[in-house]
């Protein structure tokens, strides 16, 4: 227990289980979700995986394992622009926003956290610049 408390780096975790879940591994995943919530850098998806026993569960679990580790590092995509914007003009409670500030930052937020979790230094990929620019093109059409 002593080491969560010392994790400093980067650490995801996928706990997946068959969809019938014994008492045991119930309390297990309870507990493990209490240390590990309050954890910046911790990252935990716990799954239960439906259709699929014991047996099976590893070929189910691993892919969706490595698509949660590398969430982030996927191409930008439009759900990811309007929730950010709408938290942060949800957050300034009626302020005047400004809808391609938000996008920008939201960009440079996204390589920032790349080069932290993942260790790359990259370049913008051009196609998270045309998608924020297609998205601030239509919602000024909107309005």
């Amino acid at each position: 227990m002593s080491k969560i408390s010392q994790l400093e780096s980067y650490n995801y975790y996928h706990v997946a289980t068959p969809e019938k879940l014994s008492t045991t591994d119930n309390m297990f995943t309870t507990q493990v979700d209490s240390l590990l919530e309050n954890r910046k850098n911790v990252h935990l998806l716990y799954e239960k995986i439906e259709g699929v026993d014991k047996y099976g569960l590893g070929a189910h679990a691993i892919p969706r394992g490595l698509n949660y580790i590398f969430e982030e590092y996927k191409l930008i995509d439009e759900d990811a622009l309007v929730n950010t914007a709408v938290a942060d003009n949800m957050a300034k409670e009626g302020k005047e926003t400004n809808d391609v500030a938000n996008a920008i930052e939201t960009l440079i937020k996204k390589y920032k956290y790349i080069k932290e979790v993942y260790g790359i230094d990259m370049r913008v990929r051009l196609i998270d610049i045309v998608t924020v620019a297609e998205r601030l093109i239509r919602q000024q059409e909107v309005r």
